[in-house]
């Protein structure tokens, strides 16, 4: 059965996830996140790829990505979960698949879509009762977005720089924004 290819646009951002195998822890520690990071950044040298988001969680990853060419995505992707893929089967004395099938993409279609994604990669770990704030957890963009504090694999985006002159007022935005919306979750969820 062949798989359809996907119809990537220069530019243009994508909601990428995927998850383990059987929905498999795919990061067992930190060492583990720390090295899936590391093997992106190396990635993205010489390449078009630019994350502007990213959450790592337990069994599967987030990422907000583009490219000028829209074929260093499945390239980056496969490059880092293949070379991941191998790490973690030997640190953990397993074999077979890491990834369950391809990763998924969706396409982001407007600025207050991808603002939302942003929001929505940033609080994962807070949804999943991980953590209590967004701050709290170290494998996700939302320290650097909204603290800025430096990540050698972030490009901004031109939606996210758009929320400020400076780093402290796009930092100061976006905190706000992820206060109100964590305020708006919190009351959401006590109902439950």
């Amino acid at each position: 059965m062949s798989i359809n290819a996907r119809q990537l646009a220069p530019g243009a951002v994508y909601h990428i996830t995927h998850r383990g195998n059987n929905r498999m822890p795919i990061f067992n520690t930190d060492q583990d996140r720390a090295v899936y990071l590391k093997y992106l950044e190396e990635a993205l040298d010489g390449r078009s790829f630019k994350v502007h988001a990213y959450c790592l969680m337990g069994n599967h990853i987030h990422m907000l990505v583009s490219a000028d060419d829209p074929l260093d995505i499945p390239a980056v992707l496969q490059l880092v979960h293949g070379r991941y893929g191998r790490y973690f089967n030997l640190s953990w004395h397993r074999s077979g698949s890491v990834w369950h099938r391809r990763y998924r993409s969706k396409r982001i279609e407007t600025d207050e879509h991808l603002i939302r994604s942003f929001q929505y990669l940033d609080m994962n770990p807070v949804r999943k009762r991980m953590v209590s704030r967004p701050d709290e957890w170290e494998w996700s963009s939302y320290r650097s977005l909204a603290s800025g504090k430096p990540s050698p694999v972030l490009s901004l985006h031109e939606s996210y720089a758009a929320l400020g002159k400076d780093t402290t007022q796009r930092c100061l935005a976006y905190r706000a924004r992820m206060d109100q919306f964590l305020a708006e979750w919190l009351a959401l969820s006590s109902f439950q």
